[in-house]
């Protein structure tokens, strides 16, 4: 800075003092601002490391405060899917409480609703719920009760009369009745990552099963149907039917009807292909029967006329119609050429049944439908009230009527001859019916004046399949198999799918060197949850299952 001892004189030795202070003093005063804003700048610059500190440090502060939110969320998605779980074990113990005292429909109702409990009061009207009686149980009365009847001997073989009052001694053809895995030698087992099958040990070993694909819905897994080809499965679930490529697994087309409305449950009961592939019927619980234009996902026709829930679809072999199965009693017959209903059969007008009070027919739905697989003249339908019906495709005329189950029959299928029949009941066990050779006269048209045939009552099956720890829910028969040894050649299956949660292989011979308990092959634990839908594939060798536990599966089964 300047100083004033410093400055020059004016040459006379005498500083110019009258100009010189002024300078001077304005010097200092601009040191002193100076200063002044210097201490200031060092003030501010202070604040704001402190400011910048203090963010920091609250920053830090939030950080944790987010990782602690972080944990909570963790935490309370783990307690949320506890709780569901917790929840469905509950609903699952609760049904497995009641079922066995719940009125037929409820229980068919129940089959596709992922195990909803039965309402607490019931409605004595035939469009709604019949009377019912739900006992409450506790946790370990309900754990007694389900070991009872895991472990339940099989039913004891019936006394049948004939019309002139004969008795005769029904055929009971037992399978393994207390097949347990810990108890079975580990050669007779066979393990997967979360499967088993468990072979019987007194039958010879003549099949392999594995699985193929593991198929994830969002819903319970109402139904399964292979194409004609074998190439595709259609599964039936909430609101949307899904089709899969065999080969590989994967989704190729999801049909979803969008006009319905988005609130409720629409489970899709039933599905089955077209003969040429093209097509796909649905039938739901809207009570309408779509038929789907696949490649184009667009639904070709809407047939409504059923007064209640759809159960069962078939397709016939020449493709020019569709039977549907309702809980309103009926079985109709849809024209592809007409696009329309053109023959209606009804459990009402079964002659065989005196219309009287006590035989009136309030628990008789149609929960299961099969078409004739060589002419397609005839249908099988199994109903509430028990029974297996035979009725004209062509007339609507009933030809047979299979009168043995003691409780609802869920599930009816065609041998591959079309002259048998296979019927799973809620009694736990299958049975394999002969149909008549005067039905098979009648279809053959050597019969020339139709109007004078009486309807045929059979109260003797071939094969009772005794098994099954509860209720039988979807059967079938396997494709003729032409295996290089002997031991498998033309061996044709009866195929079960159970409450039990497990799929069994039955033969229909008579049991190895005359052992009636050897004529089940394998028992298959694929499922958590009740076995709802089986199918087989038309080419053979493969099988698909579709449960509660909202997985379809697709397996493979070979010469062992």
């Amino acid at each position: 800075m300047y100083n004033r001892h410093m400055l020059p004189n004016n040459g006379n030795g005498n500083m110019k003092s009258n100009q010189n202070p002024t300078f001077y003093e304005m010097m200092d005063f601009a040191k002193m601002e100076f200063d002044k804003i210097l201490q200031e700048r060092n003030q501010y610059q202070s604040q704001f490391k402190d400011c910048e500190a203090k963010m920091n440090e609250q920053e830090n502060e939030i950080m944790k405060m987010r990782e602690l939110l972080i944990q909570f969320e963790n935490k309370h998605l783990e307690m949320e899917r506890q709780y569901k779980q917790e929840i469905k074990k509950l609903k699952m113990e609760l049904e497995n409480a009641g079922m066995s005292n719940m009125n037929p429909d409820i229980r068919m109702r129940n089959r596709f609703n992922e195990n909803v409990p039965p309402p607490p009061n019931l409605n004595n009207n035939r469009d709604a719920y019949m009377n019912g009686n739900i006992q409450n149980e506790s946790p370990r009365q309900k754990q007694i009760k389900t070991e009872e009847n895991y472990y339940r001997p099989p039913p004891p073989p019936q006394l049948l009369r004939t019309n002139n009052n004969q008795v005769i001694q029904e055929q009971v053809i037992t399978g393994i009745c207390d097949l347990d895995p810990d108890k079975i030698p580990s050669e007779y087992k066979r393990d997967g990552p979360d499967w088993l099958v468990v072979y019987n040990p007194k039958a010879p070993r003549l099949l392999n099963v594995d699985l193929v694909h593991n198929l994830e819905h969002d819903s319970v897994v109402c139904c399964v149907k292979f194409s004609s080809d074998g190439k595709f499965l259609a599964t039936g679930c909430n609101r949307v039917s899904q089709i899969f490529d065999v080969a590989n697994g994967q989704k190729v087309c999801e049909l979803v009807e969008k006009s319905t409305p988005k609130d409720g449950d629409l489970y899709i009961r039933s599905v089955c292909f077209s003969p040429c592939g093209r097509y796909l019927a649905t039938g739901a619980e809207d009570r309408i029967v779509r038929v789907w234009d696949i490649k184009k996902k667009q639904i070709l026709y809407n047939w409504a006329g059923h007064d209640q829930d759809i159960y069962s679809l078939d397709w016939s072999k020449d493709g020019k119609t569709i039977v549907s199965g309702s809980g309103d009693r009926t079985v109709k017959v849809w024209s592809m050429d007409t696009r329309n209903c053109i023959l209606t059969m009804m459990n009402e007008n079964d002659p065989t049944v005196p219309n009287t009070k006590d035989t009136q027919m309030k628990d008789s739905g149609v929960t299961s439908v099969a078409i004739s697989p060589i002419d397609g003249l005839c249908v099988a339908a199994g109903s509430l009230d028990k029974i297996v019906r035979l009725w004209d495709t062509r007339t609507g005329q009933l030809l047979e009527r299979f009168d043995g189950h003691t409780d609802s029959v869920y599930s009816v299928a065609f041998s591959n001859d079309g002259k048998s029949i296979v019927s799973g009941s809620l009694d736990k066990t299958l049975k394999i019916w002969d149909i008549s050779p005067e039905t098979l006269q009648y279809l053959s048209e050597e019969i020339k004046d139709k109007s004078i045939f009486e309807p045929i009552v059979t109260r003797k099956c071939r094969h009772t399949f005794a098994g099954h720890r509860d209720f039988v829910l979807s059967v079938g028969f396997s494709p003729f198999h032409q295996f290089s040894n002997n031991r498998g050649d033309g061996q044709e299956w009866v195929v079960s799918g159970s409450k039990d949660r497990t799929v069994t292989f039955w033969s229909t011979n008579q049991g190895y060197n005359g052992d009636p308990s050897s004529v089940t092959q394998f028992m298959l634990q694929g499922h958590n949850n009740s076995v709802i839908s089986i199918a087989l594939s038309p080419m053979g060798g493969m099988f698909a299952t579709g449960s509660g536990d909202r997985k379809a599966r697709i397996w493979r089964y070979t010469q062992a």
